[in-house]
């Protein structure tokens, strides 16, 4: 099954290796892993045909289309947060239930997990950044620790319901009915609940390594 499957694992390869030797961009590179994906699946694997394009690029435009709608409507949305000083009376409304950093982090991360459930993640952060971010500096939350977590936090909605994006696929891919690709993830529902929490605990363990590489100054 490893060597099998050695074509498509070399997709993140061809990706991850030309971004960061500095060959091409991300949207270049991602438009090469597609372009690598769909010859693969064509001649190696054979379960795509040249016919089933159209009908996928279709379906990938309505989910991106989505998703870039949400965008530009949060662009003006934020501003009119900042006009209306949101952001400080989210703060203030936040910092009055504790001022302790770890019970905010906690409630927040409870939030995250909700929102990403029930929304695209990318859409998420669009709206909730411009939000949130003010809170937690005043809470003496590094934004890169922050940014970093929201990211983890709503991540946790491709792998539970009603959204589940990467259930269905899994469910696509394998043939298993839903309920049993669900039971499966359980596991490492729990997992993820507890590397998140061990986050907000110690947040040195994501800025640190960051710092060693590129410090201040």
């Amino acid at each position: 099954a490893f060597f099998s499957a050695i074509p498509a694992l070399m997709v993140p390869v061809i990706l991850l290796t030309g971004m960061y030797s500095g060959i091409y961009r991300p949207t270049e590179g991602a438009g090469i892993a597609v372009a690598y994906a769909v010859l693969i699946s064509i001649y190696v694997y054979k379960r795509l045909k040249w016919s089933d394009l159209p009908r996928i690029i279709c379906k990938n435009a309505r989910q991106t289309g989505t998703i870039l709608f949400i965008a530009i409507a949060a662009k003006p949305a934020g501003q009119i947060f900042e006009l209306d000083g949101l952001p400080t009376k989210l703060a203030n409304f936040i910092l009055g239930i504790s001022s302790n950093q770890l019970v905010i982090m906690f409630l927040l991360f409870a939030l995250l997990i909700v929102v990403g459930m029930f929304m695209d993640a990318t859409a998420a952060i669009y709206i909730l950044v411009p939000i949130l971010l003010p809170v937690v500096k005043q809470l003496g939350v590094k934004p890169l620790f922050f940014v970093v977590f929201l990211v983890i936090a709503l991540s946790f909605g491709l792998i539970t319901p009603p959204v589940g994006v990467c259930l269905y696929a899994a469910e696509n891919v394998t043939g298993l009915p839903l309920e049993k690709v669900i039971k499966s993830v359980v596991p490492w529902l729990f997992l993820t609940v507890g590397i998140l929490c061990l986050f907000i605990l110690f947040p040195d363990i994501i800025t640190a390594p960051v710092e060693l590489i590129a410090p201040k100054g």
